[in-house]
């Protein structure tokens, strides 16, 4: 009878599909309620790394030892997807899980998605289909892109990108729940002396003995990282003893040291900040214990200073740069240029990205990095970004039309050049905003852009945001067929699960990893891997800031897809952008060979 009934229920659902499931590259098991494997395609078996004939055998040889979580967590048996599809009678879509293999203890890691069948009219289901895929490489790949993006090369401390996350976090803990956490911000003494006169050897060996001896002091009780050159960065969750730290730290530096048979005696000077106290956000506490530093170094060097209000007279600047930009909306001091997009195999501009910059009269040119930063701290980046995006979205229209037209007057024989695709960074700020997707409807209506020729950029940190507001305005934004890019990849922590859950089409490998090229082979390695996993993904990738020929011949070799930096194309305002489109040969451009 139970032979019968699976008979039934393999002519019900795979007979009609055979042929297609057969040619998937997704393994394809269904299995009934009793734990049963009444089909499976060859796929699958190859991915489990036995037999179509063993899988569907009366006693089957057992090849799974447990399942991990997306974390690696070990899960409980009535937690596996196949279960809980059984148990709920509601498909589980898209679990990212570790197969555990019970020969080896190896983990492969797979996307599966499990579908109950029910017959008509019973209470529970009778099988599950489980579809699977295999991403163990694309897995592996993105763990070390992760690793290499967030640890110094030389000491192995957490890096730039890493620490300032870390402290993100802090302050979001500090936040909601109170407390409060140091910030120590360590200088070596003269370092530069020692470079300059034995050698960057010497100095980077002096650097590898005092981060080791920096690491033993703070142990469990915070988090260090080497914040760039001869500077330590240190966060310290219990911060009433941050001076009694920074007094050992000072003392360790000073020990001396034996680096190629020679003995080297170095001192640091410290900076210390509060948080919340003297500030309330990353940048402002990072500029806080930097100034305290630099204030310990003017008091002799080799000491602790704890940063006093009195000492920034940058505070006044920020007040300044806050007044100013309230107002600069309404006075017209913003405005738009854009960045090529060139293709690397074609060296013709496929697209732009829109760069937001801001001239005051009363304070010249101000940086985005300064003024944007400000804008997302104050929340005035909602209404400059809201401007930002009508007037993209109208120039976007006028370089769409001038595309049509030239379209339309195609002879026969012409070649039709690739749509130009204009993209748009949007703030962590705007994506958490509720009205984001009306707003961008509105824009559309009002403007006649094609959304599908627009682009978004999102920065990698904000996927790890557990947000319905952001779930609901990115899938809303796929529904318009806005495209969507992540910025700065390579610098965050957003998980494969994040990567394959949102509609991303674009990977943007950070400027920090394409400077370093090509004499940085741990930067090389992280763009390499950037480029596979995009390929392996399916997206598209693009690098920038490429200023050299190496960089640009490095990047054609690992066969990235596209480039941006001032060796193919610097900003140009709408009007050349125009111009460009309109020349017979404006969109191509051509790469020197000087650096």
């Amino acid at each position: 009878m139970q032979v019968q009934h699976a008979r039934q229920i393999e002519a019900e659902y795979m007979t009609p599909l055979l042929g297609l499931v057969e040619a998937l590259a997704e393994g394809v098991l269904l299995r009934l309620a009793n734990g049963k494997i009444i089909y499976a395609n060859e796929a699958a078996a190859r991915i489990l790394g036995t037999s179509r004939a063993a899988l569907l055998d009366a006693t089957p040889p057992r090849l799974i030892k447990t399942l991990l979580n997306d974390q690696g967590r070990r899960m409980r048996r009535r937690d596996w997807p196949d279960a809980r599809a059984l148990r709920s009678g509601e498909r589980v879509r898209d679990q990212i899980l570790g197969l555990v293999n019970v020969r080896d203890d190896s983990v492969r890691w797979l996307v599966a998605t499990c579908q109950p069948l029910s017959a008509e009219g019973a209470a529970t289901p009778h099988s599950v289909m489980i579809s699977f895929e295999d991403v163990t490489e694309v897995r592996e790949a993105r763990r070390r892109v992760r690793y290499l993006a967030t640890h110094d090369s030389l000491t192995g401390l957490l890096n730039r990108g890493a620490f300032e996350e870390t402290m993100a976090t802090a302050l979001l803990r500090v936040a909601r729940r109170g407390g409060q956490f140091a910030l120590l911000y360590i200088d070596l003494d003269r370092f530069k002396s020692i470079n300059d006169s034995l050698g960057h050897t010497v100095g980077d060996n002096l650097l590898q003995h005092l981060a080791r001896r920096f690491e033993k002091i703070i142990g469990s009780a915070g988090q260090l990282a080497r914040w760039g050159g001869d500077e330590f960065l240190v966060l310290l969750d219990d911060a009433t003893h941050a001076l009694a730290v920074a007094q050992r730290l000072i003392d360790a530096a000073g020990e001396p040291c034996e680096v190629e048979s020679l003995l080297l005696s170095i001192g640091a000077s410290i900076g210390i900040a509060f948080a919340p106290e003297h500030g309330t956000d990353t940048a402002t506490l990072l500029r806080h214990a930097d100034t305290a530093m630099y204030r310990a170094k003017e008091h002799g060097r080799r000491q602790a200073e704890i940063f006093n209000p009195a000492m920034n007279a940058h505070l006044e600047r920020r007040a300044r740069l806050d007044a100013g930009l309230r107002q600069a909306l309404d006075r017209n001091e913003l405005s738009i240029i854009y960045q090529p997009v060139i293709d690397l195999r074609s060296l013709e501009m496929t697209g732009v990205e829109a760069l937001l910059r801001w001239h005051s009269p009363e304070l010249g040119d101000i940086a985005p990095s300064e003024f944007i930063a400000l804008a997302e701290d104050t929340g005035l980046i909602v209404p400059i970004g809201e401007w930002a995006m009508r007037t993209v979205f109208a120039q976007a229209a006028e370089w769409q039309a001038i595309q049509a037209a030239q379209i339309a007057s195609l002879q026969v024989g012409e070649v039709m050049r690739p749509p130009l695709r204009v993209a748009l960074n949007v703030s962590a700020r705007q994506l958490l905003w509720s009205d984001l997707a009306n707003t961008v409807e509105r824009a559309l209506a009002a403007t006649g852009a094609l959304p599908r020729r627009l682009e978004f950029e999102l920065t990698e940190s904000l996927l790890l945001q557990d947000s319905t507001t952001l779930a609901r305005n990115i899938s809303r934004l796929r529904e318009m067929g806005i495209q969507l890019a992540i910025d700065d990849f390579g610098t965050g922590y957003a998980s494969l699960s994040y990567l394959l859950r949102f509609p991303i089409s674009t990977l943007k490998i950070d400027q920090s990893f394409i400077r370093r090229v090509p004499g940085d082979r741990d930067a090389m390695s992280i763009a390499e891997a950037i480029v596979a996993m995009s390929s392996a993904l399916g997206l598209r990738c693009i690098a920038e800031g490429v200023e050299t020929r190496a960089q640009f011949d490095f990047l054609r070799m690992v066969d990235c897809d596209a480039i941006q930096g001032f060796l193919v194309a610097s900003p140009l305002d709408a009007a050349q952008i125009s111009e460009r489109l309109l020349a017979p040969n404006g969109r191509q451009v051509t790469v020197g060979s000087s650096e």
